[in-house]
């Protein structure tokens, strides 16, 4: 009994030496540090956004009402007698004022009123004066125009750009001076991709805006309609003999239904006469 108890003790010893032992080795092993070059990416990325926020890439509001972006659009519907020769009229009238034809959709049925719609692109100095002209080429039934202002975008996207080129130069410079492990250089042009990407993307979206902004776009209808005259505003004789015919109007039509509902009551009244006629004789008898 003895010897047994003393070596439960002297194993219980090993495995408590044995687990502290193995704790000491966990807790002193040391720790993989982190990648230096994911350290100076992420510091290039905090110094991006401080840049944004308080670069040097915003203008002043006196110089962006000075060089505004307006992206402008209209459209104008015009009525003809003649629509012969009207697609060679706004050819030229568009070379004439610089523009050029984006789009035309031509409806030469023969039998019926022609039509066609052009979009059109032109400079945004011949903006008023080309609807001018537009609409001497027959009578103007409708004129719309819009304006929308897109100088906070434009002058951001060129601030966000400036200083993501600015990033990219410091992660190529980061990429040049790496002499370290392969996944190293693989997470700097990781980084640097995604950069290229979103410069990529804004580039793109600047150069639509400034197409927009340079080039305004005009949409033409122009139907065909011999001997049209535009609407106008009634005036009090006008409205007087719009009343009377609607009144008289309205009589004609109560008569006509009073009439009609008769027309369709008689064929029932023929047939209950041929059903009730023989019956009452035979009563009456």
């Amino acid at each position: 009994m003895f010897r047994l108890t003393l070596a439960l003790a002297c194993l219980a010893a090993t495995l408590g030496c044995g687990q502290s032992a193995s704790h000491r080795i966990s807790s002193d092993a040391p720790k993989v540090p982190r990648s230096e070059v994911a350290n100076k990416l992420k510091e290039l990325g905090v110094a991006f956004e401080s840049y944004r926020e308080n670069g040097e890439a915003i203008s002043s509001p006196s110089e962006a009402a000075d060089n505004r972006k307006i992206i402008y659009t209209a459209s104008l519907s015009i009525v003809v007698d003649d629509f012969t020769g009207v697609e060679q009229s706004i050819t030229s009238l568009v070379k004439q004022y610089g523009g050029f034809i984006a789009n035309a959709n031509l409806a030469l049925n023969q039998g019926s009123e022609r039509s066609g719609t052009w979009t059109v692109r032109v400079p945004v100095a011949s903006f008023e004066s080309f609807l001018d002209a537009s609409g001497d080429l027959g009578v103007p039934e409708r004129r719309e125009q819009n304006g929308q202002d897109v100088t906070e975008e434009y002058v951001d996207l060129e601030a966000r750009i400036r200083s993501k080129k600015k990033l990219e130069e410091r992660i190529l410079e980061l990429l040049a001076a790496n002499k370290g492990e392969i996944k190293d250089v693989i997470e700097v042009e990781r980084e640097l991709s995604r950069v290229r990407t979103d410069i990529e993307q804004m580039e793109g979206r600047l150069r639509y805006l400034a197409d927009r902004t340079e080039l305004t776009t005009i949409t033409l209808y122009v139907r065909e309609q011999q001997d049209y005259q535009p609407p106008q505003a009634p005036g009090f004789g006008t409205q007087i003999a719009t009343t009377w015919t609607g009144s008289t109007g309205a009589i004609f039509s109560l008569a006509k239904n009073a009439m009609l509902a008769v027309v369709a009551c008689v064929p029932w009244l023929l047939i209950a006469g041929l059903v009730v006629g023989p019956w009452w004789a035979w009563r009456r008898k």
